[in-house]
């Protein structure tokens, strides 16, 4: 099944460089099932149910078009969030589709080891935008596709640079505790991480973290968390999930 979920995604992916003009529309249909239903886009966010309580802070960092807030609203406990989101068109969307929600904050920054003006690097593939793989290094943007598309053609990979803002979380004024972090910025995660250092030894947040490197591991046991895997609808110690790992201290 996993190899076979694993094509399928690949020629998806293959055949939205050719109609770009249909994803924003199945993006759109898949949004609205998913509120009607009640159905995160990723199901380890079920496990949150178990985690979170009444008004806990949520900070989402790479927010891209809103899948997680989303994920979050659908919890049965009314959380805060505030969403970092650098692409300058990923953000003014989200701020026009959460305007008038006053639970949800949306923040035009990146998340890094520094503060200060940096390059975000996005890829395109004949001439469609994967804004879901930007990131603030050039490799991680420019080599993620070429094993995730049929007849991957590198004259048809474009890597376009973007100015961008990143904070330090540590920095950031942030109004109570965090009870919950979600990390998925295309390998940017460690240095996010080193940022909000102070944040996570004084909070103890939740993490759920795509693909955590053993150097994110390692970094993050000095502090006392250990990987969870949420699986068969519990969350298993000292395991890494498929594809998002949860981190508790």
């Amino acid at each position: 099944m996993g190899v076979v979920s694993t094509n399928l995604s690949k020629v998806i992916r293959t055949a939205i460089t050719y109609f770009p003009s249909f994803v924003d529309r199945k993006a759109d249909f898949q949004r609205s099932a998913r509120r009607l239903f009640r159905m995160p886009f990723e199901r380890d966010f079920r496990a949150l149910e178990q985690l979170l309580r009444d008004n806990d802070l949520c900070l989402d960092v790479g927010a891209n078009r809103g899948q997680s807030i989303d994920a979050l609203k659908m919890l049965s406990h009314s959380v805060r969030i505030t969403a970092f989101e650098p692409q300058p068109d990923l953000y003014s969307r989200l701020v026009a589709q959460y305007s008038t929600d006053p639970s949800v904050e949306i923040l035009p920054f990146g998340a890094g080891a520094t503060s200060g003006e940096s390059e975000l690097y996005v890829p395109y593939y004949n001439g469609y935008k994967f804004d879901g793989l930007a990131s603030l290094f050039e490799d991680e943007a420019r080599d993620w596709l070429r094993t995730r598309l049929y007849q991957f053609d590198d004259r048809k990979l474009e890597i376009r640079r973007y100015k961008c803002w990143t904070i330090l979380l540590d920095e950031f004024e942030i109004d109570g505790r965090v009870a919950f972090i979600k990390l998925d910025i295309q390998g940017g995660e460690y240095d996010a991480l080193q940022g909000a250092a102070e944040l996570l030894r004084r909070d103890r947040p939740i993490l759920l973290i795509e693909s955590p490197s053993v150097q994110i591991e390692t970094f993050l046991a000095a502090f006392g968390y250990t990987p969870h895997a949420y699986t068969c609808r519990r969350l298993v110690p000292n395991k890494h999930g498929k594809l998002n790992t949860f981190f508790l201290a």
